[in-house]
Parts: C-alpha cells; sequence; structure tokens
C-alpha cells in the first residue's frame, strides 16, 4: 500500500530554504581548511543596582589555508591578419 508523501505547508519550505542559504553561507569554502590557533576570554562580572552585569570579550585567532588556484594557460594570440586560415 502506498503512501503519498506528506505535503509541506509554505512556512515549512521557506524555513528550510533560508536554512540551506544560512548553511551554504556560514559554511568554508571547498577546499579551503581552518585551524584555531588561539582563543582567549575575558570575563568580568559586577553588580548593580538592578542586578548582575557580564561583560565576555572574546578574541579567537584562527589560520585560514586556501589551495592556490589551478595555474591558467595563458590566451593564444589572434590569427595575424595576412595569414589565411587552413
Amino acid at each position: 500500500m502506498s503512501q503519498e508523501p506528506k505535503k509541506r505547508s509554505l512556512m515549512r519550505n521557506i524555513g528550510l530554504f533560508f536554512g540551506n542559504l544560512a548553511r551554504g553561507a556560514s559554511g568554508a569554502a571547498e577546499g579551503e581548511r581552518s585551524r584555531v590557533v588561539s582563543r582567549d576570554v575575558h570575563e568580568e562580572t559586577r553588580r548593580t543596582d538592578t542586578g548582575s552585569v557580564t561583560l565576555r570579550r572574546t578574541v579567537v585567532e584562527e589560520v585560514i589555508v586556501r589551495p592556490d588556484p589551478p595555474s591558467v594557460a595563458p590566451p593564444l594570440a589572434p590569427p595575424h591578419p595576412d595569414r589565411k586560415p587552413g
């Protein structure tokens, strides 16, 4: 017995679309590698009249390695105007 696939709602499709866009934009390019060299976190908490306030500063140093693009052969020179092809 074959069941028809459930039809997704418009909002579900829009969410999937933008989720894929965000994943593609935040991912590394193909062939690109990165490595975190150091991560430094400074955190300071202070009491105020309205409650506690936390300031957190994070510095991430990262090395990104991109492969060199393949070399491209120089373009061929156009044929001389006095020479006929063939």
